[in-house]
């Protein structure tokens, strides 16, 4: 490439700050020197004339200027756009070269590399771009550069080369221009900057770098400047080189995307010169039906037409007209009917257009096949005409709402359903019109709202007034009307259900009245459900179900309510309404009217109140009439329609039906309620003796099932306790038509045996043959049990009255011999040899009253006296006695506990329950065994209590009596308390002893537990609560010096002399005067006679002809202040109850010693 004179740089040169030193001021070069310059400059001027790629001519040029010598460094910058390169695909060589970049230490080690390096950027703040850097003998410190003036920051000692397209000559750039980064060395650097321009464009920016000396020098300058003219005239053609490729490639891209639309569009396009057609689009083929383009190119319009089109133009005409229209410039669209090849039409939509090419006008022709679209709008036609008569004569009411629920609306039906012409509804607001129940306006609101969101409603049940006030039920579906994409209004159809909700509700009410049939309880409950169930339906406040009696020709009310008249126990079929519904077997239908014209006729006589409307019909069952169900309205008289009346006679049938079924049931019902209810067992056999029927009291007595006993034989009841004679003996009876009475011992299924008293008979058929036997028997076992019982209480009772007679006159003889040994001793000193024989005396009466008290409570005959006491003591005081109880070969260990609370309790009752508990775990035991005693304290908390409801939380004293017996199974657990219950032999019991031990501790709130494993043992726990009070320990041990009296008068009534004597003599001894009396009369004379001088009577509590208590309260009633203190040694229901010293009566037993009788009278004297 030649550069022409007028490219050569002419601009001025600047000096920046430059300081000249004399050894540089040299006006001709170095010859060297030169020859490097122009070497450069021809290496430039080959790369111009071959470059083609900007990039590379531009990186030619920078490699050139330092490899040609004649500079150190060289950087050329181009602005952005220059050479046409997209800033993106710049930007994008930027980064590959920038990741390039060489580490700093060996850009400062190889300052003058010759390494071709790029750096491509954007416009920074500054509003320079740059598209295109590339440097030679820099290395990476002109990355850094290049982004700081990308983002901004060049230089300012530059920016007159680039603003203004001044030259830069820096001499000293340390001094002049500091902030250039690209400084390499020493002072004798210079920096050389000329724009790059073409036609007053600047392009970009050539900077060097070498000695000072050079840069000064004008042969330097004005070849650099020569170079960079060279570069901006370079850029500028391969600019324009640039765009021209660009322009034939799009034209080129143009030519393909108009021939692909041409070909790939879905209408068919013509190219016509006139009218005929040139050139067309692969569409054309297949909307014509052709085979190819040659079936189309040379042809016109109207060859592929019908004759005529459909408005009766000839086609050929009329295209013609709409070609040259289109010719002389006015665009034509128009409908046209086109034909296939084989002469098939469609219908089209047709575009002509002019087209101007090379100077000439064609056309071009589109052509849409609209076959689909016309084909629907006809469809569309056709389903609006449909929608128009379906609106008109709808039976279901069409309408149409906007959002704010006015009537857009109405079609004609609304008339025949709800009484409203259609005008007088549209374009008001739904809620405002008095057709819909308030109930339902929420709803409906609601609903609108979701079909204006896009929802469907579909069959949901809402209550319309019509004109006349009638409610009708009405199913409502709506869907949205689109237009233009938006819910225009909604459309819906409400159907009027109302006849149909009803015949719904009288299926729902005769299903629930038949199951009401087979569930209900008896025939009241059935008639109140079906009252019930009706009730919903119509009026039931006048419903009547009379049975008839043809026997009687009465009718009787099984079920009656009559709002206005009572209805009669029973009346006349022939003279009543309802007897002629059920003489003649039909429903009857009347309004007031219809019956008084019945009356006026004498046919029907009046009862009570005529209503306005009266319905009866008849309950039939297989044919024949079992009575009548009637309604009766007193208001209104159009309240029973067609649908009722049937609904009622459906009923009629029902419970006819049912009336007859139950009467049948009934029957058989009594006929086997004396087999099915008998507590007898009831067997009923075949003639071979297979068992075909039991009844539950079989069941219940024997434990087999009746399906496991029909169809075996009686023999599974055998216990072998009969023998074969027996059994033989027994059918020979029944088998010859005898009836058989007798006891059996026969086996339950769980092995166990029971007694019976049964009566077999044969049954014969009507020929006089054995075809059953029945068995009937009665389970004796309880009976025979209770009688044995019996029995036993018997014997008992006859043994507690001879203990309780034994023991009364055991202890008055004991009270003698007591109180006179304790007499003697007070004589006595003790070193009197007399005194310890009288001693051993005492102890053995006092032993001998111990075991009185003993076989009193064995005979549950003593007198209950509640004490604090310490439960060790007294199981202490029973253990010699329970030891000869339980025998020798039975070990019996006491292992009492340590500081053992106090409890509150008779002492009698303890020794009763040890008696009893001892006695049983005796019996439990074989041969060897062990009997333990155990005490200790308890506490029971809430959680323990929790699942054991008789059981309350506290502080218990435990006594346990364990032993190593047999034990017992779970069964027998479930029944030891029970009284009569017992495991041991016949006669070896009565079963009253755990109840006696459950009896005692609930008197005195206290609880048992039992443990038990069959082979292994069984340990009663007796739990009595502590008792809290202060009081002390009362133990019948405790003596206390007895009191002396002061003269006081005390009347003794006892019957037996030595005991009246002994008490006299003990009272006397301590200051007391006595006076006696054997019989209540004589001390009833014996008060009279010394009145209010006698402080005390003390009375035995048994005396002849009358009781003690009798006698107090005599002598009270005469005498007031008297005392009383009873004495006895049997006890009686005369001062107790239940064995428990009544309260605020005085007590001492018999024998007692002389210390506790005057401790006891000065206790009472003293209060």
């Amino acid at each position: 490439m030649k550069l022409a004179d007028n490219y050569l740089y002419k601009g001025p040169w600047y000096k920046q700050d430059c300081v000249m030193s004399k050894t540089n001021q040299k006006e001709i070069p170095d010859s060297k020197r030169l020859n490097f310059m122009l070497q450069a400059l021809r290496l430039v001027n080959r790369l111009i004339i071959r470059g083609k790629d900007c990039k590379k001519l531009l990186q030619g040029v920078s490699d050139a200027l330092t490899q040609s010598g004649a500079y150190d460094t060289a950087w050329i910058m181009l602005l952005d756009r220059a050479c046409n390169v997209a800033p993106a695909e710049e930007e994008a060589r930027l980064r590959s070269v920038d990741q390039a970049d060489e580490p700093a230490a060996t850009k400062k080690k190889d300052a003058r590399s010759n390494s071709s390096e790029s750096m491509e950027g954007s416009i920074g703040p500054s509003g320079l771009g740059i598209s295109i850097a590339v440097q030679s003998g820099l290395g990476g410190s002109f990355t850094e550069f290049v982004e700081q003036v990308r983002l901004g920051s060049l230089p300012p000692c530059f920016g007159n080369v680039l603003s203004q397209g001044e030259h830069l000559v820096i001499e000293d750039p340390f001094e002049t221009c500091p902030d250039y980064p690209l400084l390499r060395g020493g002072r004798d650097e210079g920096i050389l900057s000329v724009p790059i321009e073409f036609d007053g464009k600047v392009h970009g920016l050539l900077t060097v770098s070498t000695s000072a000396s050079f840069i000064v020098g004008k042969e330097d300058q004005d070849i650099l400047a020569e170079i960079a003219a060279d570069i901006g005239f370079a850029v500028h053609e391969l600019e324009l080189d640039n765009k021209r490729v660009r322009v034939e490639e799009e034209l080129r891209n143009d030519e393909t995307r108009l021939r692909t639309l041409f070909e790939t569009a879905h209408d068919s396009i013509f190219i016509m010169d006139k009218s005929t057609f040139i050139d067309c689009n692969d569409a054309t083929v297949q909307i014509f039906g052709c085979d190819s383009k040659d079936d189309i190119l040379g042809h016109s319009p109207w060859e592929y037409s019908p004759e005529k089109q459909p408005d009766g133009q000839d086609s050929r005409k009329k295209a013609i007209a709409y070609i040259q229209a289109a010719i002389d410039g006015t665009p034509q669209r128009f409908y046209w009917k086109h034909s296939w090849k084989n002469g098939t039409e469609f219908d089209a939509e047709v575009s002509l257009n002019a087209l101007t090419l090379n100077g000439k006008t064609y056309l071009q022709a589109i052509v849409r096949d609209i076959s689909d679209m016309v084909q629907a709008q006809e469809e569309l036609k056709r389903s609006e005409e449909l929608y128009r008569l379906s609106f008109t004569n709808a039976t279901d009411v069409i309408y149409s709402m906007d959002s704010e629920g006015t009537l857009l609306s109405v079609s004609p039906s609304v008339k025949r359903v709800l009484g409203y012409d259609p005008e007088s509804l549209v374009g008001k607001k739904f809620h405002e019109l008095g057709i819909l129940d308030p109930d339902y306006i929420d709803d409906v609101a609601d609903n609108l709202a979701r079909v204006f969101s896009g929802e469907t409603i579909n069959a949901a049940v809402f209550e319309f007034i019509a004109r006349g006030g009638e409610r009708k039920i009405g199913e409502v579906s709506g869907a949205p009307l689109w237009r233009d994409g938006k819910i225009a209004a909604v459309v819906s159809v409400a159907r009027d259900i109302t006849e149909r909700v009803k015949a719904e509700k009288i299926r729902n009410k005769q299903y629930n009245i038949v199951r009401a049939m087979a569930t209900a309880v008896d025939l009241n409950e059935l008639f109140k459900i079906v009252r019930n169930e009706l009730s919903d339906l119509i009026s039931t406040k006048n419903f009547v179900l009379a049975l008839y009696d043809e026997g009687t020709g009465l009718l009787y009310p099984l079920f009656d309510e009559d709002e206005k008249d009572d209805v009669p126990d029973s009346w006349p079929a022939a003279r009543s309404l309802t007897g002629r519904v059920v003489l003649s077997k039909k429903s009857i239908l009347l309004n007031r009217e219809g019956i008084m014209e019945l009356l006026e006729s004498g046919e029907i006589d009046a009862y009570g109140t005529i209503p306005e409307a009266w319905l009866g019909v008849p309950l039939i069952a297989d044919e024949e009439t079992v009575g009548a169900i009637v309604v009766q309205n007193y208001d209104e008289a159009e309240t029973y329609d067609g649908s009722i009346v049937e609904m009622f006679e459906m009923l009629g049938h029902s419970l006819g039906n049912y009336i007859s079924r139950k009467r049948i049931e009934a029957e058989r019902e009594r006929l086997s309620a004396a087999i099915e209810q008998a507590a007898e067992s009831v067997i009923i056999t075949d003639s071979d003796g297979t068992i075909e029927y039991v009844n539950p009291s079989f069941e219940k007595i024997t434990g087999f099932s009746r399906y496991e006993a029909i169809g075996d034989n009686p023999r599974i009841l055998k216990s072998g306790e009969q023998d074969e004679k027996f059994y033989k003996n027994l059918w020979n009876i029944i088998s010859n038509g005898g009836v058989w009475h007798g006891h059996f011992v026969n086996k339950r299924k769980d092995g166990t045996l029971y007694s019976e008293e049964a009566t077999i008979s044969p049954v014969f058929d009507s020929s006089g043959e054995i075809v059953h036997y029945v068995a009937v028997k009665r389970d004796i076992t309880r009976e025979l049990e209770l009688e044995e019982q019996y029995r036993q209480a018997q014997k008992m009772e006859s043994i507690g009255r001879l203990a309780g007679g034994v023991a009364h006159d055991f202890n008055n003889m004991l009270s003698v011999i007591l109180g006179y040994t304790e007499l003697a001793l007070m004589k006595l000193d003790p070193s009197d040899e007399l005194y310890n024989d009288m001693m051993e005396i005492k102890k053995a009466g006092q032993r001998s009253a111990d075991i009185t008290s003993q076989l009193l409570a064995f005979a549950r005959k003593q007198t209950i006296i509640p004490k604090v006491l310490d439960l060790n003591e007294n199981v202490n005081n029973m253990i010699k006695m329970l030891r000869r109880l339980i025998g020798e070969t039975i070990e019996l260990i006491w292992k009492p506990g340590k500081d053992l609370w106090t409890v509150k309790i008779d002492p009698a009752q303890i020794d009763q329950i040890l008696a009893n508990l001892c006695i049983n775990a005796r019996d439990a035991i074989e041969g060897n065994g062990k009997i333990i005693i155990e005490t200790e304290n308890v506490s029971i908390g809430q959680k323990y209590c929790a699942e054991r409801p008789e059981i309350f939380p506290g502080s218990y004293v435990m006594l346990t009596v364990s032993d190593n017996g047999c034990g017992m199974d779970e069964e027998t657990l479930t029944h030891i308390f029970e009284p009569f219950f017992t495991t041991k032999h016949q006669g070896a019991g009565t079963g009253l002893g755990l109840a006696t031990v459950y009896g005692i501790l609930k008197q005195n709130g206290g609880f048992i537990e039992v443990e038990s494993r069959l082979g292994k043992g069984t340990s009663f726990k007796i739990y009595i609560p502590r008792y809290l009070s202060p009081d002390s320990i009362q133990s019948d041990n405790h003596r206390t010096t007895p009191c002396r009296g002061k003269g006081e008068l005390i009347l003794i009534v006892e019957d037996e002399e030595s005991i009246l004597s002994l008490t006299r003599t003990m009272l006397e001894q301590f200051g007391f005067e006595v006076i006696t009396a054997k019989t209540p009369v004589e001390g009833l004379k014996l008060a009279k006679d010394y009145g209010e001088r006698i402080a005390l009577l003390v009375t035995d509590v048994i005396l002849p002809g009358t009781n003690g208590k009798d006698l107090a309260l005599e002598l009270r009633r005469l005498f007031p202040k008297i005392k009383t203190l009873f004495m006895s040694g049997y006890t009686s229901d005369v001062i107790t109850e239940e064995g428990v010293i009544d309260e605020g009566i005085d007590f001492i037993h018999k024998p007692f010693t002389m210390p506790d009788l005057v401790s006891k009278v000065c206790e009472i004297l003293q209060r």
